[in-house]
């Protein structure tokens, strides 16, 4: 894992939006490696879904979620 000068892991956050409006949230670790990935998805009712993908365990996951739900 690559560790920045206070030796905590460096992760990098990028978001997108496809042509209809589809955000994919992902963080990837300093050797770009993908760690967590959010694609949300909006269908024609207005229902929002999220579907994570994960290297993570469960714990970590729970923790990280709602800073990627609310962003």
């Amino acid at each position: 894992m690559v560790t920045d000068e206070h030796g905590q892991p460096k992760f990098t956050y990028k978001e997108s939006k496809d042509i209809l409006g589809n955000v994919t949230k992902v963080v990837t670790d300093g050797q770009g490696k993908q760690i967590l990935s959010v694609k949300g998805f909006t269908d024609i009712f207005g229902n929002d879904t999220n579907t994570v993908t994960t290297e993570l365990d469960q714990d970590a996951v729970d923790s990280l979620m709602g800073f990627f739900i609310d962003k």
